[in-house]
Order: C-alpha cells, then structure tokens, then sequence
C-alpha cells in the first residue's frame, strides 16, 4: 500500500513566494503522512498522464510515479526552490521571468490517498 500526495493550484507567477511556503507545508505534511508517490493534476506541468497511459498499456515496468518517501520529499524540496528562485528573478530584473509560467487561476490544495 502507497500514500499519494496530489498537488494542485495555480502556477501564477504573482504567486510563486506562497507556492514556495506552502511547498515547506506540504513537505512536512508529506512527511508527517509517510507519502510515497506524487501526482499533480495539471497536465501541463508534468508527465503524469503520459505516465499512466503508459501503465495501462502495459504495466509490468516499475511505476516512475511511486518515488518512496525520499523521492517525494526531494521533488517537492525542488519544487519550492524553484518558486523561490523565479521571486529572486523577478525581484532582481524586474520582469516576471524569462520563462513565464501558465496563468491560471486557482488555490492550491493537497490530498492524501
């Protein structure tokens, strides 16, 4: 048995220091709950779906989706880093960022499964 964590919210740049805080939540709360796998429900910002149709076709590979409790925590570690470094960007240059993010709105939540 594996506990997922399920990521979701919006990925606005105007928002990127929250989204760094509340990774530093979640990666507790991750933590706390002994997750083991990881998904976000955004398409758009990762391979996940791709993933499971890949299962579904044949799913004798090992499941890239269950990462251990380590792997969860390191992704959601990079995941917040990430937020804080595009605030840095932004501050510095004074533009939102040489990559922009999607705009979406939304708020973030989390599940455990």
């Amino acid at each position: 048995m594996h506990k997922l964590l399920v990521w979701s919210g919006n990925d606005n740049l105007d928002v990127a220091a929250q989204y760094a805080v509340s990774a530093d939540f979640v990666k507790g709360l991750a933590g706390q709950e002994g997750a083991g796998a990881f998904i976000n429900t955004h398409a758009y910002q990762g391979a996940v779906f791709s993933h499971l149709r890949k299962r579904k076709a044949d799913p004798s590979p090992l499941n890239p989706l269950l990462m251990g409790r380590a792997g969860v925590q390191r992704h959601i570690e990079i995941f917040g880093n990430t937020h804080r470094a595009r605030t840095r960007a932004a501050r510095h240059d004074g533009v939102p960022s040489r990559t922009p993010l999607v705009n979406s709105p939304g708020a973030t939540w989390v599940g455990f499964g």
